[in-house]
């Protein structure tokens, strides 16, 4: 081999070294955000394009109604065994009585969940496929990978929440997206997990309230919170690096 191959190869190494301990380092908290805002009112710009503003957030409200459901039903599924034991020992006692009172009104809830599953699931489809073409494309690249939603954005933001990622069980990395799985992903206020951490569960009105304050959120003229839930659930984070041969590779 000749000494100019040689230095040639070295430098390369140095460059893959110099290139992989700067991603380390920065652990990827500089990224350039994907989306802003247009000029015109109610569209967002991404690469270059505008993009109706409503059509996003229709996408991520559908999306964190479909989490929910998912994870109320895993909630209840747990739920029902647990009441039709603690039922059959005193059926007619005062508290047996309330126990079948609990676990009619579980049953009844649960099987409103599954009968709208449905509808939830094509309601998706729906606002999946109204995504323009560019979106649609980054979107579906972003989930080849079946643990795209552990990328550290949203993880950061299940911890800021106090969702399971705040705490060392693990829930979020065993939710399982590899079959395309709708209503997998981090917790929200159904969380079973999260629920018996706190200790308590929200009211029908406080559930109510905090849909209502995400949608505003998300509606609202100039809100910083589309933009960077929009980045996270469609723009693909593409990692840069030299390999050892000079190639440059690529991984979500």
């Amino acid at each position: 081999m000749s000494l100019s191959l040689l230095v040639s190869d070295l430098k390369t190494y140095l460059t893959f070294l110099s290139q992989r301990s700067h991603f380390l380092n920065t652990k990827m908290t500089h990224r350039i955000k994907a989306f802003g805002y247009s000029s015109e009112y109610g569209f967002l710009l991404y690469k270059g394009r505008t993009i109706e503003k409503k059509m996003v957030a229709n996408l991520l409200i559908t999306e964190k109604t479909s989490r929910e459901d998912a994870q109320r039903a895993e909630v209840l599924r747990l739920r029902i065994p647990a009441l039709k034991k603690a039922w059959a020992i005193e059926p007619e006692a005062i508290q047996g009585k309330q126990t079948k009172c609990q676990l009619e009104q579980a049953e009844n809830e649960l099987e409103e969940i599954e009968a709208r599953s449905g509808d939830t699931r094509y309601k998706i489809y729906q606002a999946e496929y109204m995504l323009q073409a560019v979106l649609k494309e980054d979107y579906d690249a972003l989930r080849n990978d079946p643990k795209w939603y552990m990328r550290e954005g949203l993880v950061q933001d299940c911890v800021d929440q106090g969702g399971c990622c705040s705490r060392q069980c693990g829930c979020c990395a065993k939710r399982d997206l590899s079959q395309n799985k709708k209503g997998s992903g981090h917790c929200t206020f159904e969380c079973g997990c999260c629920i018996a951490f706190e200790g308590r569960e929200l009211t029908k009105e406080q559930k109510k309230e905090r849909r209502k304050d995400f949608r505003d959120d998300l509606e609202r003229c100039n809100s910083q919170l589309i933009l960077r839930m929009a980045d996270l659930f469609i723009h693909p984070l593409k990692h840069q690096w030299f390999s050892r041969s000079g190639q440059i590779n690529q991984k979500i």
